[in-house]
């Protein structure tokens, strides 16, 4: 197994601050010692199956989050006949030092520079990491909780402010809950205001940090649709024979004066009703809206 450098030289990696310049592991999944320098851009690992490909990438998403990506508990990640597990990686352009230890019957823990942090939760936002598993279908599948999940990591990982409310906001709902089950011993039900409080100010805190992530998300989500669309759309032209690479510029440049999504919806559903010259007809005419098509020529 290797990787592969796939940065094109001199180009700027704007992620480049936060990305890990070397990654250790002692004891963690089928690694017993390892050491791996990456490279600043892309690295990519090739190997069989079964050589523990996956289990780098998610030794340096636990190094982010402080959680295992597969598994319920820590200890699964330790190497069988071994009583723990270390993970460490240093960061680009720095000689910061982020490190989490797992042992056997005890918490991990998460150091920075060889110092503990108060708590694991304290490393995320430290080094961001996004990840894609076939195991975030449960984001759209699986249960409201999943996608609460999704929310609290994402959020944590990019704001501190947010993980410092969702810790308060969690405290404060067990204390509350706590509470409750002694109601019938509680002199009075003002016992519960400190509490409930709490939970208001820290809960509409959350709220308002997810419905504002929700609302830049789905910009990202509709643009990534469109370029999809646009994608199997030409792909479709292709295999009706119709000149795929020129449809494709014409349509990139009439997008400048037009709605995308819009253009797409209806020039698909016009190349379903009457095939690839009522396609071409119907562009003009919306070309024509435009005032503008330099790729009428195309056609």
């Amino acid at each position: 197994m290797k990787a592969l450098d796939l940065e094109t030289e001199g180009e700027e990696n704007s992620t480049r601050h936060y990305g890990a310049a070397s990654l250790h592991l002692e004891g963690f999944r089928n690694y017993r010692d390892l050491d791996v320098e990456l490279h600043r851009g892309f690295n990519v690992f090739v190997g069989p199956n079964a050589q523990g490909k996956t289990n780098l990438l998610e030794a340096l998403a636990l190094l982010s989050t402080g959680r295992l990506l597969r598994g319920k508990h820590d200890h699964e990640a330790i190497l069988k006949g071994l009583d723990r597990t270390l993970v460490k990686a240093r960061l680009l352009q720095s000689t910061t030092e982020i490190s989490l230890v797992i042992e056997r019957g005890s918490r991990k823990r998460a150091l920075v520079n060889g110092l503990a942090l108060p708590r694991t939760a304290d490393v995320m936002g430290r080094m961001p990491t996004v990840c894609l598993t076939t195991l975030d279908l449960q984001i759209v599948r699986g249960e409201p909780a999943d996608r609460r999940m999704f929310l609290d990591v994402e959020l944590s990982g990019l704001y501190p402010a947010y993980l410092r409310n969702l810790t308060l906001f969690k405290k404060a709902l067990e204390h509350r809950n706590a509470l409750l089950r002694l109601a019938p011993s509680l002199p009075h039900p003002s016992t519960f205001e400190p509490w409930e409080v709490q939970l208001a100010e820290h809960g509409a805190a959350l709220r308002n940090m997810r419905r504002s992530y929700l609302d830049r998300l789905a910009a990202v989500v509709e643009k990534s649709r469109a370029a999809y669309e646009a994608f199997a759309f030409h792909h479709v032209v292709q295999q009706r024979g119709g000149d795929g690479d020129a449809l494709a510029r014409a349509v990139g440049k009439a997008f400048d004066g037009l709605a995308e999504v819009r253009l797409e919806v209806e020039a698909r559903d016009e190349c379903a009703r009457g095939g690839f010259d009522a396609l071409v007809g119907h562009l003009e005419q919306v070309a024509d809206e435009a005032e503008e098509f330099p790729g009428r020529e195309l056609f």
